[in-house]
């Protein structure tokens, strides 16, 4: 008997197919979804932490908000509104998927990714709890204020543009929210090493803001 359900998914929108990689096990009451636009993982950092979670009992929806035809449009990487619808149609289908129903949901992001991360989160409700490593936040086009999801902003000692980002993005968030530097390390998204801290404090933080929702 499978303990989770777990295939390869296509999304459609308005003309256009996203494709992800979906796997809830059986007793997951809360789905992480993982949106790729602007962060490679060169290591693949994000099947790494998703692997983990999955092992916790939470599920995990990596998908490509890029179409093959948008890679070939380098400005669009850069079209946070676009990604945010996006990553809202995602996200309510997500909830109307039959394994992922009356499932919270969760956000996994790095980079910049965070930008559409948060205003997808200002701009709905749907949105239970957000980590993000290495953000790279552009304050300008965020509705920082809104967002009441809680967040946790993860990023490596030794990276001083990043923290200094981190710090000016924290001090406008207004949500639950914690900062955790871990000592030592540089870009998260490219040492291995760092990545059973990452996957450790990502499943713990979601564990937290979800409860008691998660077994």
């Amino acid at each position: 008997m499978l303990n989770r359900f777990k295939d390869k998914v296509h999304i459609r929108i308005k003309g256009i197919t996203l494709q992800g990689e979906l796997t809830i096990p059986l007793k997951a009451k809360s789905v992480i979804v993982f949106p790729q636009v602007n962060s490679p993982m060169p290591y693949k950092l994000n099947e790494i932490v998703a692997d983990y979670l999955q092992q916790r009992n939470i599920g995990t929806l990596i998908v490509d908000l890029l179409t093959e035809e948008d890679k070939f449009f380098l400005g669009n990487r850069s079209d946070i509104n676009l990604f945010t619808k996006r990553l809202d149609y995602v996200t309510k289908w997500l909830q109307e998927f039959p394994s992922g129903k009356g499932c919270h949901i969760g956000y996994f992001v790095s980079g910049s990714d965070i930008n559409f991360a948060l205003q997808s989160a200002a701009d709905s409700d749907m949105v239970d709890a957000i980590v993000s490593i290495e953000s790279r936040p552009d304050l300008t086009k965020n509705h920082i204020d809104n967002v009441n999801a809680p967040t946790l902003l993860i990023a490596g000692g030794l990276d001083k543009d990043v923290l200094h980002l981190n710090n000016r993005l924290f001090k406008k968030l207004y949500c639950v929210k914690k900062m955790e530097t871990i000592i030592g390390a540089m870009n998260l998204s490219e040492e291995p090493e760092t990545a059973d801290k990452v996957a450790e404090l990502t499943a713990t933080w979601f564990e937290k803001k979800m409860s008691p929702i998660i077994i």
